[in-house]
């Protein structure tokens, strides 16, 4: 497996994929409707370029995504998502390793996310990794994890 920068529409179009398969399906009921009017081809290219993307290969084949921006004296990693089928095996660690190589080049120290309420399995998967909550903002339902 190799992960690489994005660098081609069907890039974006397995991102958009991923998102709608894999990420979006844990957003509240309350944010689901927000996120179904704004999260379109449109404003995923938009939001792909205020930062890095990096897409995990295996076989050929897209697995993984993890997309990055530097925002407020941190990294967030504003999306991070593998394929159902190969969830399990390492690609997530993988992915996130990148970011926190990505991190370290910007200068970075702090490496910050927001999971979604009801995602615990994603939240579990940043605690492993050093995260811990540090916030929760109510009117999203996302708690705000950090890795200092």
């Amino acid at each position: 497996m190799r992960i690489r920068l994005i660098k081609n529409p069907a890039d974006h179009d397995f991102i958009f994929r991923l998102v709608k398969d894999e990420i979006l399906p844990h957003a509240t009921a309350v944010r689901r409707r927000e996120v179904d009017m704004y999260w379109t081809r449109a404003h995923m290219r938009k939001r792909l370029r205020a930062g890095r993307t990096w897409v995990a290969v295996k076989q050929g084949r897209s697995v993984g995504l993890v997309h990055a921006v530097v925002q407020s004296q941190a990294v967030w990693v504003d999306l991070l998502a593998v394929l159902r089928s190969e969830q399990g095996s390492g690609i997530g660690e993988k992915l996130l390793k990148r970011v926190f190589q990505y991190a370290s080049y910007k200068k970075q120290k702090t490496v910050q996310v927001a999971v979604d309420g009801g995602n615990t399995r994603a939240m579990r998967f940043y605690e492993k990794h050093g995260f811990r909550i540090v916030d929760y903002i109510p009117e999203w339902d996302v708690h705000v994890m950090r890795r200092s």
